[in-house]
């Protein structure tokens, strides 16, 4: 497989407090890789890395990440907008923030697309519909017409997925898209990542605290702790045989209404 993205020896700091040290792995094109820690333990910091949104305050210190063969923490904020939306998409925790609530989903994906170009309206409503279609969201006109407030908190994520996914980036974020979601939702939002993927080839990066949907959906598997890698690698290796005490503490909550328990190196 094609690599696509290094995330080689990266440590990052807030206001001279390190949050990400040392973290490394790689994606290859059309790979799902799931970063699963608990709250506060880097994984969002890691993929706004990535897109170059960290605060004024973040630093990256040390490393590089290399994105189809471009080191992003070289290149200046003017290259790096070429890149959100048309290379790397994102998509966030909670919609509602993500979305203006006094503006119809139709103005809000015209002026995204717009942003990067100048496009007919109704080219981007022909696009913004067929995607919706594909992602099985149904009455995409309704959708397009109304405002967020008038959608469920699920409709509104699957629905930023839609926009993120509108220009065909290579590589998608994802920063807890299920956490705020009931079940049927969360599965909804599982499927679709799945179909862009078979669909696009697209790459997929998936911040969670929920191992099990690591378990559901990811290819590769990164724990992380304190900023510190605990695990890496195959994901299901990862979860067959965690190394660490702490992905075993995961794991084992994760099972624990099933009765079963993991140990060090549990093969």
């Amino acid at each position: 497989m094609d690599k696509l993205l290094e995330y080689n020896s990266i440590s990052i700091s807030f206001e001279g407090e390190e949050t990400v040290r040392d973290v490394s792995f790689s994606l290859n094109k059309g790979e799902i890789l799931g970063v699963v820690g608990e709250s506060g333990s880097g994984k969002s910091t890691i993929i706004k890395s990535i897109m170059g949104i960290l605060s004024n305050q973040g630093e990256i210190t040390e490393g590089e990440i290399i994105f189809d063969g471009k080191n992003l923490t070289q290149i200046k904020e003017k290259e790096y907008r070429k890149i959100r939306g048309p290379e790397i998409g994102m998509i966030f925790q909670d919609a509602s923030a993500y979305l203006s609530p006094i503006r119809t989903i139709g103005d809000q994906i015209v002026e995204s697309m717009r942003a990067h170009g100048k496009v007919k309206k109704s080219y981007i409503k022909e696009c913004a519909i067929e995607m919706f279609g594909t992602l099985n969201l149904r009455d995409p006109e309704k959708i397009w017409s109304s405002y967020p407030f008038e959608l469920s908190g699920g409709m509104n994520q699957r629905v930023s997925i839609a926009m993120a996914m509108l220009m065909k980036p290579r590589l998608l974020l994802a920063d807890e898209p299920t956490s705020a979601l009931d079940n049927i939702s969360r599965n909804q939002i599982i499927e679709e990542l799945l179909r862009l993927r078979e669909l696009y080839n697209t790459a997929i990066i998936l911040v969670t605290h929920d191992i099990e949907i690591v378990s559901t959906i990811a290819d590769k598997a990164l724990v992380i702790k304190d900023g510190a890698i605990m695990d890496y690698g195959n994901a299901k290796q990862v979860l067959d045989t965690p190394t660490s005490d702490y992905t075993i503490r995961l794991l084992n909550d994760m099972h624990s209404l099933r009765g079963q328990k993991y140990t060090l190196g549990q093969d």
